[in-house]
Formats: structure tokens, sequence, C-alpha cells
């Protein structure tokens, strides 16, 4: 069931970011390693937000991919899809691109 899977790895997700070892401090091994995250985030949070009130918050960013596919056999139709993919990058890796992770939305 979806919710004891949360419970189960809760601890492991929101220690993620502080918790995380690098095998090669000059290599790029995550998304959190690269220049714009780290000019976006300061101590694990949005950087420039209050630091009276950041205790209380869980500061999040999305990864977002898409990519079209025309359902039907071309030209026949003038029909596209083109799914969004969102992922949550302060979760671990193993975590972070499985199924019961992404967050599909379709236009």
């Amino acid at each position: 069931m979806k919710i004891s899977f949360y419970l189960d790895v809760m601890p492991e997700i929101m220690n993620y970011k502080t918790n995380r070892t690098k095998t090669n401090e000059d290599a790029l091994e995550d998304v959190m390693d690269g220049k714009l995250y780290q000019d976006r985030f300061e101590n694990g949070y949005f950087t420039g937000s209050d630091p009276t009130t950041v205790r209380n918050e869980c500061h999040l960013s999305l990864q977002a991919n898409s990519d079209g596919v025309s359902p039907f056999k071309a030209p026949a139709t003038k029909y596209e899809l083109w799914p969004f993919y969102f992922t949550i990058n302060e979760i671990p890796p193993k975590l972070r691109y499985a199924r019961v992770h992404n967050i599909d939305t379709y236009n």
C-alpha cells in the first residue's frame, strides 16, 4: 500500500539532502551539485527565505520533462499527446525515479 511505503521511507527522504555523501567532490553526482541549484538554495532553503519561518517549511524543487507523440499513424491525424513528468529533486535518486514518486499530468 502506498501509505505504508511512504511511512517506511520518510526518514530517508527527509534526511537525504543533509546526510548525502559525495564520492567525488569535483564531480556532478546529483542535481543538487549543480551551480543553478546551489544558487537557488541556501542551507536547504530557497535563497532569501525568512530565517524565522524556514524551520516550519519544506522547500522542494521539481524537475520537469516532456516529450510529444502522435497516438495515431501520421499524417492521418492532427492529434498529439504531450505528457509532462515532474520529479522532486530532494529525495534520493533510487526513490526519485521510482514510478510511485512521479507526478504525471496530461494536457
